[in-house]
């Protein structure tokens, strides 16, 4: 997981539940718990992900199973490259 200094961004949620379930998936009380998230928090995000085909969701033993999707792997890596490029200081702000 990342490094955490303070309130996350709402992106940097996303990521980390999108890292958590790549592999092979995981269920809601882990990424709840790995994620800091309250039941409210995690039913919106992965709502957003699963909206938008980042995350794919099963039944598996009466229990919701998540699974990052290829879109959503590429979504992490693009995150991942974009918070490279601005740590190592690529990125310059023009005002």
């Amino acid at each position: 997981m990342t490094e955490r200094r303070g309130k996350r961004h709402r992106l940097q949620v996303l990521y980390e539940v999108l890292v958590l379930c790549r592999g092979r998936g995981a269920f809601q009380s882990y990424v709840m718990l790995r994620c800091n998230l309250n039941t409210a928090a995690f039913r919106r995000f992965t709502g957003e992900l699963v909206a938008a085909g980042l995350l794919g969701v099963s039944v598996v033993d009466g229990r919701e199973w998540f699974v990052t999707s290829s879109a959503g792997r590429e979504f992490v890596a693009r995150f991942e490259a974009l918070t490279q490029m601005v740590t190592d200081g690529l990125y310059v702000h023009k005002s």
